[in-house]
């Protein structure tokens, strides 16, 4: 089955880019190299992070009373993620887009058809730049 996507970055000052994604996991190892993490936490594993019981924070402990498992995202480097339970975290993908599109005026994720519409339709910011980067990485597809 084929997956690719075409992601458009367009940023509030510098050139809006686009690139190909082949697979989820090219948008999550992108997220990666820009600081995001997505893991699941058990009381166990926050032991060992945090050395005690005692040192873990209340509101890692709190939820970690309540259900067996949660799960930490975390959407750049400097941030301790959010903790959600288990049923209620956003997907790794989701989290991963979300990550990229911190600190842009828009980003969007497209598959190779959404991609050629949004060619004929796209009329906002930087529309020029981010038609022409478009262009550009349908080439490579």
């Amino acid at each position: 089955m084929e997956n690719k996507k075409i992601i458009i970055e367009i940023p509030h000052q510098r050139s809006a880019r686009a690139w190909v994604s082949y697979n989820d996991d090219d948008i999550i190892n992108h997220a990666v190299n820009e600081g995001y993490w997505y893991e699941l936490w058990t009381k166990e594993k926050a032991i060992d992070f945090y050395g005690e019981e005692d040192a873990i924070p209340d509101h890692i402990l709190s939820e970690l009373k309540e259900n067996d498992e949660i799960v930490q995202v975390c959407l750049h480097d400097g941030h301790e993620g959010d903790f959600y339970k288990k049923n209620e975290a956003p997907t790794k993908l989701e989290g991963a887009e979300e990550c990229l599109s911190r600190g842009l005026r828009s980003c969007y994720f497209l598959t190779v058809q959404e991609a050629k519409e949004f060619i004929n339709e796209y009329r906002d910011h930087k529309s020029h730049e981010a038609i022409e980067a478009l262009k550009e990485a349908l080439k490579d597809i």
